[in-house]
């Protein structure tokens, strides 16, 4: 069953409560459309952006990791190893959660970075956030990062 804009508005209010002020430790990438974030406290926190089951969820799993990460997860952990979850949230009612994650860089400077999860797919996760993907990616499953400008 696809996750509605309602549920979906339910569930972020839900991990507000549960993840708010939370450490990333370790970002994994056990298949091509999901992401696990390994946070303080013994948490993880499952993004699947797959066309047939898109959730975001707390779980207990141990999933395989393949013996070497994808250049995602290694951008990932780059960017929010070590950051905090400041915020999450969905924009009106559109099928897009942002987390946002408040880290320090290697050069010391603090800087807020947002993990978006959203999809093309019909009746997945909605449009798409204002940055549009390549071309070359439409109508797959989609994990973005972006930093603000200015911050």
């Amino acid at each position: 069953m696809p996750l509605d804009a309602i549920c979906l508005r339910a569930l972020t209010n839900e991990l507000k409560g549960q993840l708010l002020g939370a450490r990333i430790d370790k970002v994994q990438q056990p298949a091509r459309d999901q992401i696990v974030l390994l946070l303080r406290g013994n948490l993880r926190l499952l993004l699947n952006a797959g066309p047939n089951q898109p959730r975001v969820q707390l779980t207990e799993v141990l999933r395989e990791n393949p013996a070497e990460p994808p250049m995602l997860c290694m951008l990932l952990r780059k960017h929010l190893v070590g950051g905090r979850i400041t915020e999450i949230e969905q924009s009106g009612l559109e099928r897009i959660v942002t987390f946002t994650v408040r880290s320090v860089n290697e050069l010391g400077e603090s800087g807020t970075k947002k993990l978006v999860l959203w999809s093309r797919e019909a009746g997945a996760w909605g449009e798409g956030p204002p940055l549009e993907p390549p071309a070359a990616r439409r109508g797959r499953p989609h994990f973005g990062l972006y930093a603000p400008c200015g911050v």
